[in-house]
């Protein structure tokens, strides 16, 4: 099951982590979270990833496991 991330990816959800992987055409990314879990995430359009790259740390805001919005963040923060 890809969207196995835990419960309830229905509503809106956050995740703080490291991007270590976008895939070409900004389809999707992976992000490593706090936690060490990586998630794969579908991205709601290609401009989502504007601005960032892999190994930005980033609070990605999640809607039904799509990434909604990327905004870099201090990772100490």
């Amino acid at each position: 099951n890809p969207a196995d991330t835990g419960p309830a990816l229905s509503e809106e959800q956050e995740i703080r982590g490291e991007i270590t992987e976008i895939a070409s055409g900004n389809e999707s990314l992976t992000i490593k979270d706090e936690n060490g879990m990586t998630h794969n995430l579908k991205l709601e359009d290609q401009k989502v990833a504007d601005g960032v790259a892999v190994g930005d740390f980033v609070k990605a805001e999640i809607d039904g496991g799509t990434v909604i919005s990327l905004e870099k963040v201090d990772r100490n923060a």
